[in-house]
């Protein structure tokens, strides 16, 4: 297993980088309940809708040059293209649902 700072060997690369602008995207992003319930009927579909638009309106520039579209009952499809189509693709992955938290273990958390 890597130490955990070889993950870290880069982030001087880009010196460009707006820290305190994606803190503040990241926010309120990770604060949407966004809970998956094993009987779909129990799940609250309306924090999924909030973290779609704070997508849509925190990366305005990747909704200008792609496209994004709701799957299913709320899984996102975002399409990028590329500067050179003779490329082959890539494909990041990404999950939208947290596990709520057992009652009762609240404060066992940090």
């Amino acid at each position: 297993m890597k130490p955990i700072d070889t993950f870290f060997d880069h982030e001087q690369d880009y010196p460009d980088l707006d820290v305190s602008g994606a803190a503040e995207r990241l926010s309120p992003a990770v604060q949407c309940e966004t809970i998956n319930c094993a009987d779909p009927s129990l799940t609250d579909l309306a924090p999924f809708d909030q973290l779609h638009n704070l997508i849509r309106s925190g990366y305005p520039h990747v909704m200008t040059a792609g496209t994004m579209e709701v799957l299913g009952r709320r899984s996102l499809l975002i399409t990028l293209p590329g500067s050179d189509p003779d490329l082959r693709p890539c494909l990041f992955m990404s999950h939208q649902d947290v596990v709520p938290v057992v009652a009762g273990t609240e404060d066992d958390w940090t």
